[in-house]
């Protein structure tokens, strides 16, 4: 029979308790690092994209600036034949710099809803060509549909959109925007 001696036994009564706190504590340390990168995941992913957030209300801004830019018709002129609903929809998302632009060229709008005319837009697809804190270029196809005294006029015209999308007081606010074409430089 072999004898321990007691130093040796007693060792191993504070040994096992002090395994168990290092091993709660490895395990607390590794939920914290997954935690974090788990966090950290969209950021470092994206790149230049941004955070799922950010790109998220990017792409919102640019579906509803297409959408509100691109739909209007003789239901929308005033009593002074004036498209000021559509005027206003449109500029709430423009920064102060273009809502001048899209105002100066309003009339001819006006002019075609006032002989009837209509057109409806329907978004096909928007992507992210970059994205910073407070700036973003995003491209976008859509699709709008015209009619005359509400019957369809011709086909569908396709469009292909490069928008620049700036934070202005904390809102993204269209800076302007630019057809995009086939050709390469």
């Amino acid at each position: 029979m072999t004898h321990e001696p007691h130093g040796v036994s007693g060792a191993r009564g504070w040994r096992l308790p002090v395994l168990v706190l290092l091993s709660l504590a490895l395990l607390a340390a590794s939920v914290v690092l997954v935690i974090r990168a788990w966090d950290a995941r969209d950021v470092a992913a994206a790149g230049s994209y941004g955070t799922t957030d950010v790109r998220d209300e990017v792409i919102a801004t640019t579906e509803q600036f297409v959408l509100r830019m691109g739909t209007y018709g003789p239901k929308d002129l005033d009593k002074s034949k004036k498209l000021t609903g559509y005027r206003d929809r449109v500029s709430e998302m423009l920064t102060t710099k273009f809502r001048t632009s899209f105002e100066q060229s309003l009339e001819i709008v006006e002019q075609q809803v006032a002989q009837g005319a209509a057109r409806s837009a329907k978004v096909q697809g928007i992507g992210l060509a970059s994205v910073t804190a407070d700036k973003a270029t995003a491209l976008v196809a859509w699709q709008a549909n015209d009619t005359v005294r509400s019957e369809p006029y011709g086909d569908p015209v396709q469009f292909r959109w490069e928008v620049t999308i700036v934070k202005v007081k904390g809102d993204w606010r269209v800076d302007n925007f630019q057809p995009v074409t086939g050709e390469t430089p």
